[in-house]
């Protein structure tokens, strides 16, 4: 398991909060974040031995399960919006940046904080 407090999720929870948009009607407050356990196996598993700071399992999609996309997650069909897609990859794209720069800050004497899978 990664540590809420540490770095490597502190910089996810950077990422999203830039994309994702802030609550209706409350400009002044970030989208909340918090951590969840991640149903299922993921090839994860074969990386940790090569990070410091642990895995961060994430997802960055969003699901609203009134409106029925639980059953879009490996079913008939399977799909997610278009605009969550987008939003997705602009997330993986700045937590490659947050980490990368993250780590050459510490003049690259390090490992990269975490891998995301």
């Amino acid at each position: 398991m990664t540590s809420a407090s540490g770095r490597p999720f502190q910089l996810l929870r950077q990422a999203i909060q830039e994309v994702w948009p802030r609550p209706a009607g409350q400009p002044d407050t970030a989208i909340p974040v918090i951590p969840y356990m991640v149903g299922g196996g993921t090839d994860s598993k074969h990386y940790a031995p090569l990070s410091d700071g642990g895995i961060l399992r994430f997802i960055p999609f969003g699901l609203n399960k009134t409106a029925g996309d639980l059953g879009l997650i490996h079913g008939t069909n399977e799909r997610i919006p278009a605009d969550d897609f987008r939003k997705a990859v602009c997330v993986y794209a700045r937590v490659l940046e947050l980490m990368g720069s993250d780590w050459s800050e510490a003049g690259g004497k390090e490992k990269p904080a975490a891998a995301v899978a």
